[in-house]
């Protein structure tokens, strides 16, 4: 029997951990959390999310639980107009095409 009880979105602004982040407060977080993980195609997607941050992304967050009391906040990093538009610019470049890399 799964001791798991399930995600439930929050809002970050509201959550005592989360509620003084900035733009470069969430840009931090990742490569704080992420960017030591093995992998060149984890250290792209790494970048990639920091990316998304610099350039207006939503950021979501959500709380996965268990039975026991243990729980875990995940961060999710959405989409925006200035990300499309820099990940179109950096397509149009000289080097090899934009890879946002994998997630670990």
């Amino acid at each position: 029997m799964s001791t798991y009880l399930g995600e439930t979105s929050v809002d970050w602004r509201t959550t005592d951990a989360f509620k003084d982040y900035t733009t470069t407060r969430w840009a931090l977080y990742m490569i704080e959390q992420y960017g030591q993980i093995q992998g060149d195609h984890h250290r792209k997607w790494v970048l990639d999310q920091v990316a998304r941050i610099l350039n207006g992304a939503d950021v979501q967050v959500s709380i996965a639980q268990w039975r026991g009391g243990a729980c875990e906040y995940r961060v999710m990093i959405g989409s925006s107009p200035g990300y499309i538009e820099w990940r179109r610019s950096m397509n149009d470049c000289e080097y090899p095409p934009y890879d946002a890399g994998i997630p670990p």
